[in-house]
Formats: structure tokens, C-alpha cells, sequence
């Protein structure tokens, strides 16, 4: 494996770490480090190719799961709720970093075994 590769799945770890400290402690900026965290873990061919009909089922559950979430953010600051205690925070975060990390791996493993083949 290419030490570019293995370069951007290290930043891609570190940035999706930091957005997750951003929800453990409240600030929105650090959770926008998600977008930079899954552009790392596109390729640049990946960015440039067409879609293949195969890959076009994955592309709408993305965009589904894109905009059920910024529904979600629409809909909370339009009731405006307090904003989640410490515990919903942390428990939240873990969970995120969880998924993270092991997206992460999985996408490590598919890079891996595509340069080993």
C-alpha cells in the first residue's frame, strides 16, 4: 500500500476523531470535520469517475441518509430544544467514533485488498 494511502486514512481517523470531540463538548465547528474525514476517504479516481449503474442504489442511500440528517438539524433548531446534557453528548460521541473508526477499517481493508490483488 502507497504511503499516500495510508496517509489519508490516518487523517481521515484524526479528523473524524475531532469532530467527535467537537459533539463531546458542543461546538459545531469541529463536526464539520465529518465532510473532510470522508473526502479523505474517497479516492481521487473515485471523485472523477461516473456513476456505474451498480453504484447507483449506494448513491441514493447516501442522499437519503443526507437528508434525513439535515432534517433532523432543521427540525431541532426550528422547536429549539435545550441542547443535550453531558451524559447524551458523550454517549453520542462514542457511538459516532465507533461507526468512524470502523467505516474506517472497512474502507482500509477494501484499499488493501484491491493493492494486494
Amino acid at each position: 500500500m502507497k504511503l499516500s494511502t495510508i496517509i489519508r486514512f490516518v487523517l481521515a481517523a484524526v479528523f473524524a476523531t475531532l469532530s467527535c470531540i467537537g459533539i463531546l463538548i458542543g461546538t459545531s465547528l469541529f463536526t464539520c470535520l465529518w465532510w473532510v474525514a470522508w473526502l479523505l476517504l474517497m479516492g481521487r479516481s473515485e471523485l472523477t469517475k461516473p456513476i456505474e449503474p451498480a453504484s447507483r442504489r449506494e448513491l441514493w442511500i447516501g442522499i437519503l441518509v443526507f437528508v434525513v440528517f439535515i432534517s433532523l438539524i432543521v427540525t431541532l433548531n426550528i422547536l429549539h430544544l435545550p441542547k443535550p446534557n453531558a451524559t447524551v453528548r458523550l454517549v453520542l460521541a462514542a457511538a459516532m467514533w465507533i461507526l468512524w473508526m470502523w467505516g474506517i477499517y472497512r474502507r482500509w481493508q477494501r484499499e488493501k485488498g484491491k493493492a494486494d490483488a
